[in-house]
């Protein structure tokens, strides 16, 4: 084993950790003593001023502010306010970025404002690779409105993006292509949506 390769001894690791520059944020969360978390994908630690404005949300902005919060509160525009300060975060600029419901809930809105702008249309095409939350949106959707979903590479042939263009039914009101499925696939294998009434 070469010198570059051997672990730390604790002390050296110890010594490390005292000098990081971001030891300091650790202070800034709840955590039980003697736990290392690194879970934080899914649910992560508590931030200490998440409690404070919990607090103020529950005691004062609903309690006492009740439907005004909405507007006094900032309730209303919270969508952009929040979407701008991730912005920041991911390059984007003011105004290009919201933060809204889950991704199920607004492929389900989508699904449904497109069949209101596209009366008397009746089909939903997917892609048959969708992540599976998408297509169950999709179901529901086609379920309320008596409409049917068709899946791309199941309910009708598929063709390469790059070789055919995309021919879509005359009753096919909303169009869902998953981004989740379209990143598991590599480019050469991106299909175009076909259908045929």
């Amino acid at each position: 084993m070469t010198q570059s390769s051997k672990l730390p001894d604790l002390a050296a690791v110890e010594a490390r950790d005292a000098a990081d520059p971001l030891r300091s944020k650790r202070d800034l969360f709840v955590l039980p003593e003697g736990v290392i978390y690194l879970d934080g994908n899914s649910l992560g630690p508590a931030p200490k001023a998440a409690f404070a404005a919990l607090e103020t949300a529950a005691h004062q902005e609903w309690a006492q502010g009740l439907i005004r919060s909405w507007n006094s509160a900032g309730w209303f525009t919270l969508t952009d306010t929040l979407g701008d300060q991730i912005g920041r975060l991911i390059g984007s600029g003011p105004g290009q970025t919201v933060v809204s419901d889950t991704t199920s809930i607004n492929i389900y809105k989508a699904l449904h404002a497109a069949f209101s702008l596209n009366p008397g249309r009746s089909v939903i095409v997917a892609e048959g690779s969708s992540f599976p939350t998408d297509l169950y949106m999709a179901e529901g959707v086609a379920a309320t409105r008596g409409a049917k979903l068709r899946l791309e590479g199941v309910d009708a042939p598929c063709r390469s993006i790059s070789t055919a263009p995309v021919s879509i039914s005359p009753s096919a009101a909303p169009i869902s292509i998953s981004m989740a499925a379209r990143a598991r696939r590599p480019s050469s294998m991106r299909r175009s949506v076909i259908t045929r009434s």
